[in-house]
């Protein structure tokens, strides 16, 4: 029984353990490009020429931009808006909201989930802004800039890794005694 007990205790604090390892994605990355939006204003019906303006971006680069269309200005979720060949980022859209619009030139800003693999999902926060005719709904030029900044975990890991370290004391004490 106290074989067992130690045999449990052990593989939830390696589980915990498990969860602490991850690394959040962080930096910033500005894409530039061109955007058409709907008759209406209220959508960006494609994007083109996307390139990389500027990127502090985790692994030091970003290569092979692309930016998904269409797009309403005020939708909720949206899949694969954001993706990088290099090095295998894509950016989930969580909201958007429109912060000022006149015509088609329009300032969004909203949240979303950048996804790349050996880091953990990370929230962060973004901005689009088209500028050029506010009366021409074709060939905006845009900037969408992610700031991958990690928003606060709200002391998550901190609790985990109390949790860990108790546990580790728990099972110091029953192997002494």
């Amino acid at each position: 029984m106290k074989n067992t007990t130690i045999l449990a205790l052990t593989a939830a604090l390696m589980g915990v353990a498990g969860t602490l390892n991850a690394t959040p994605i962080y930096g910033i990355l500005d894409l530039d490009g061109v955007a058409t939006f709907n008759n209406s204003a209220t959508a960006v019906t494609t994007f083109n020429s996307v390139t990389v303006f500027d990127s502090t971006f985790v692994l030091g680069g970003a290569t092979g931009p692309s930016v998904n269309g269409p797009w309403s200005l005020n939708s909720g979720a949206l899949n694969n808006l954001v993706q990088l060949t290099s090095p295998g980022f894509t950016f989930n859209l969580t909201s958007s909201t429109v912060q000022s619009q006149v015509g088609f030139l329009a300032n969004v800003t909203g949240t979303g989930t950048g996804i790349l693999a050996g880091y953990q999902n990370t929230i962060f926060n973004y901005d689009f802004t088209s500028y050029g005719a506010p009366t021409d709904n074709t060939g905006k030029s845009f900037d969408f800039t992610l700031d991958l900044t990690s928003v606060p975990d709200g002391g998550t890991t901190v609790a985990l890794l109390g949790g860990a370290l108790t546990a580790l004391g728990l099972i110091r004490r029953k192997l002494v005694a």
